[in-house]
């Protein structure tokens, strides 16, 4: 029994739990479609999608000359959706045409609500029925397991049948183009999620995987709560009858923007052609996106030191979620070379730093916490010198006199970390190194004295000088005139007789008297200071061979020279003396007056 048919414009939404498949048209695509026929020695099938003319399309007709088709018959094409889903909707662009009433043409529905074959083309009274479509014709409200278009032999009586066409097909049905609305009701019979890991992260990128064996599994996705955190689309085609894959697993890339810093469950989700979804089980996901603040409270060996490395303590902090997994290492000296990293087993955690050179450097370290976020760096200053210093005394003679003072000027230089202590010692006699007074040691009669001077620097290297072994001898007396004799006085004459003569005394040699001895100069100490205003001071202290002599004291700095004439007073000689120079050294030479050596020193301007 023919039903109505029921033309629109526009399609009917699509509800959850249902998919559209677009056939034949300008799609070409055949999937679902199979034929039907039961007259095949008078009726034919063809398949020429892609058009809207005579002959395109889903073709069932009667083949030309052929008998007639007595009884009833079936020559159709049938589209069968999946196992498990049904067609409830069909909208349609075709063309039919036939001679004879007998002959139902359109598309079937087999069953369920308001099935039925819809043919809206009835002959007219000259027994002729021709209609060309050019509107979207729809079926709606039907829930069927398939539909078939094409030619239906229905008699009125049994024993009559449909007829056939000689040059001109007496029936001809072309389904140009179909849309069917397949409602899919099942969901998706499994869902899982892997590769959310156990320990801290930042990102998420997880593994969803299920099936489906109705229109197919259309996406996956991630999910923590209502958030959808990440989906992916399976590779789909919505002119098969199936349009999606039956199996799916695919990393899904999840954006954790919405999530605070904690626990969270996420689960994955299946989705399938029709909308209906499956959830997983839930995993916990460890989230911390928050970096470490930077270390403070680091302590170690940063001081001036000859070591080659550092060992530095950095305290690890606690953390409310990821804790602190490794330390960020990166030395700049002064430039800044590759980072280092290393794993946290503690707090304090000891770090090492190698191969430091010589100056100062920066040591910059970081927090990373479990979940590989990085914290800021703190700098951490370490200096190292592993060059000795240079030690010297002043000139020193290899003969001294008997109640000399003896006080060579000790001094030392050292260019990074600076000169830390000063010490100068006295051997007597060849015996053990002792230290010597600040104001030197007297010379005693046939002794023998050596000095040496020893500068450490900050970093504890050392180094030595010493002098050559002066030997005490007694001090020279001035000459003492020779003495006169005395004249014998004449004999009175006397009766007894003339004694014999008393003999004249040979006259002392005198002493062949010593060359004059010297004058001489020797420092205790020159120092110079720089004050705000540029001005420089310059302090000279020293010792006079002569209690009373003088010295000419010569003073460089820069490019300015001041030269001055100064007297000793009890043996000492003093001179403070302010110029306005640049420069970062001064230059003191002294020179005894009627002596003939100078001594000179060199200092650092001080600020």
């Amino acid at each position: 029994m023919a039903a109505a048919v029921v033309c629109a414009v526009a399609a009917a939404p699509t509800h959850a739990g249902s998919y559209v498949v677009q056939s034949c048209g300008t799609t070409g695509s055949t999937d679902g479609w199979s034929v039907v026929n039961t007259v095949s020695s008078s009726m034919q099938t063809t398949s020429n999608c892609g058009g809207t003319s005579a002959g395109d399309g889903l073709r069932a007709a009667d083949i030309l000359p052929s008998p007639d088709v007595i009884g009833t018959s079936t020559t159709a094409w049938r589209f069968t959706p999946p196992s498990g889903t049904s067609i409830t909707r069909v909208v349609m662009r075709d063309f039919v045409k036939k001679y004879d009433n007998n002959w139902v043409v359109g598309m079937r529905v087999p069953s369920g609500p308001n099935a039925g074959v819809y043919d809206n083309c009835v002959t007219d009274g000259g027994g002729f029925c021709q209609l060309a479509g050019q509107f979207d014709v729809a079926i709606n409200a039907i829930d069927t397991p398939y539909v078939e278009w094409g030619a239906f032999c229905q008699p009125v009586s049994p024993a009559t049948g449909c007829g056939t066409g000689f040059s001109l097909n007496e029936v001809q049905t072309d389904l140009y183009r179909a849309e069917l609305t397949v409602k899919d009701p099942t969901a998706p019979s499994s869902a899982s999620v892997s590769g959310v890991p156990s320990g801290w992260v930042r990102s998420l990128s997880a593994t969803v995987a299920g099936q489906d064996a109705g229109g197919g599994v259309a996406s996956v996705q991630l999910r923590a709560g209502a958030e959808l955190l990440g989906s992916s689309s399976a590779l789909c085609s919505y002119v098969l009858a199936r349009p999606c894959p039956t199996s799916v697993s695919t990393a899904v890339s999840a954006n954790v923007s919405a999530l605070g810093d904690g626990e969270h469950q996420v689960r994955g989700r299946v989705v399938d052609a029709g909308g209906e979804f499956t959830d997983s089980a839930t995993s916990t996901l460890r989230l911390d996106r928050s970096a470490p603040a930077a270390p403070s409270g680091i302590s170690g060996d940063t001081g001036w030191s000859s070591a080659a490395g550092a060992t530095l303590s950095v305290p690890i902090p606690s953390q409310s979620f990821a804790p602190i997994a490794q330390l960020r290492t990166e030395l700049c000296a002064p430039g800044c070379g590759g980072s280092s990293t290393s794993g946290v087993t503690g707090s304090p955690q000891m770090l090492s730093v190698p191969s430091l050179p010589e100056g100062t450097s920066t040591v910059r370290v970081g927090l990373t916490d479990e979940a590989g976020n990085e914290g800021a760096t703190t700098d951490v200053i370490v200096r190292r010198d592993r060059t000795a210093p240079t030690a010297a005394l002043s000139a020193f003679s290899e003969v001294a006199y008997e109640g000399d003072q003896l006080r060579p000027q000790a001094s030392g230089e050292d260019a990074l970390s600076g000169i830390d202590t000063l010490t100068r010692e006295v051997q007597v006699d060849g015996g053990p190194w002792v230290a010597s007074p600040a104001d030197g040691v007297v010379a005693e009669f046939g002794r023998t004295y050596r000095f040496r001077a020893i500068a450490r620097d900050l970093a504890g290297n050392s180094a030595t000088a010493e002098t050559v072994t002066a030997t005490v001898r007694a001090r020279p007396q001035s000459p003492e005139p020779s003495p006169t004799p005395a004249a014998t006085p004449a004999p009175t004459a006397t009766p007894a007789p003339t004694p014999a003569p008393t003999p004249t005394p040979s006259a002392t040699p005198a002493p062949t008297p010593r060359p004059a001895v010297k004058p001489t100069v020797r420092f205790s100490s020159v120092s110079a200071r720089r004050a705000r205003d540029g001005r420089v001071t310059i302090r000279v202290r020293g010792t006079h061979s002569e209690r009373s002599g003088r010295a000419r004291v010569r003073l460089q700095l820069g490019k300015r020279v001041v030269t001055r004439t100064i007297r000793a007073a009890r043996g000492k000689l003093s001179l403070d003396l302010g110029v306005r120079a640049t420069g970062t050294r001064v230059t003191v030479r002294v020179v005894a007056i009627g002596g003939t050596k100078s001594v000179t020193k060199t200092a650092r301007v001080k600020r």
